[in-house]
């Protein structure tokens, strides 16, 4: 499955980036072994804005690990790139 950003939910299971101002209520990096893009130990993920300032980042500390942010408040970011994603896939629900 290709990349989709035309949702309220963005899906990368690459490496992109998106312009514009967005505000994010939820990510979530998870394995998707129906596409086979499992997450290994040290895989890492990385997003930022625009400008490079990091919205989260994470290295697996184990198979299978994942990471779930839901802030208690709207992050309000310009642009959003995932620029590392060594396995999984990642999913940003926007408000």
């Amino acid at each position: 499955m290709a990349n989709s950003t035309s949702t309220k939910v963005l899906y990368f299971d690459t490496a992109a980036s998106i312009t514009g101002p967005y505000q994010i209520i939820g990510i979530f990096w998870l394995a998707d072994e129906a596409i086979n893009k499992d997450i290994a130990a040290d895989d890492d993920v990385l997003i930022t804005q625009a400008n490079g300032e990091r919205i989260i980042g994470q290295r697996a500390e184990f198979t299978g690990d994942s990471l779930k942010v839901t802030p208690c408040r709207p992050l309000c970011v310009e642009g959003i790139t995932v620029s590392a994603l060594d396995g999984g896939v990642v999913y940003i629900w926007l408000a």
